[in-house]
């Protein structure tokens, strides 16, 4: 067999070399970068997602913790009527906080959005909305709620945004608690 310079047979010319891609792949190129791309946002999307949980817990908290403050700085029982049911005294409104006296006026408060002490709402707070619980204990027996007075009040404080629970704190205001001097 006779080579020619190029090392090929004779007569054949030599193959040439393909340049650029074919279609298929390109269209394996398109379909691996799409893959990516779709695990991109996928990771950016959980990553806002739990940055926007992350925040509105800690909104929440802030505001429970501010409410929890106010609360446990209230007389242990009514000042002027010594104890008595849980809940509102006479002249006290369940609207505005600022007649509340003792702990268990806060007993099924709720405001939506929250507001201050006076009863003005807090701007820019849409969805957002605090409430109370305020139920009598053993002080032993924190968990389970009693009919009658026994020298614990459990005071639970519920923050939530657009019904979903951000923020919950809760404490034990006992009758041996000296009273602060305001």
């Amino acid at each position: 067999m006779i080579h020619g310079a190029n090392g090929n047979r004779r007569g054949r010319p030599a193959p040439r070399t393909r340049r650029g891609f074919s279609l298929i792949e390109s269209v394996m190129c398109v379909v691996i970068v799409s893959v990516m791309f779709v695990a991109v946002m996928n990771t950016v999307g959980a990553a806002r997602m739990a940055q926007y949980k992350t925040d509105g817990r800690t909104r929440g908290s802030l505001w429970a913790q501010e409410l929890m403050a106010e609360i446990i700085q209230q007389a242990y029982e009514d000042p002027e009527d010594g104890p008595g049911a849980i809940g509102n005294d006479s002249g006290e409104s369940g609207g505005s906080r600022e007649d509340f006296d003792d702990v268990d006026d806060y007993d099924d408060w709720y405001a939506s959005p929250p507001e201050k002490k006076d009863g003005t709402p807090l701007t820019a707070l849409t969805g957002w909305s605090r409430e109370v619980q305020v139920k009598w204990v053993n002080p032993t027996d924190v968990v389970n709620a009693l009919a009658s007075e026994t020298g614990a009040k459990r005071v639970r404080v519920i923050v939530k945004h657009n019904n979903v629970p951000m923020s919950e704190l809760v404490t034990v205001r006992t009758s041996a608690l000296p009273e602060i001097d305001r």
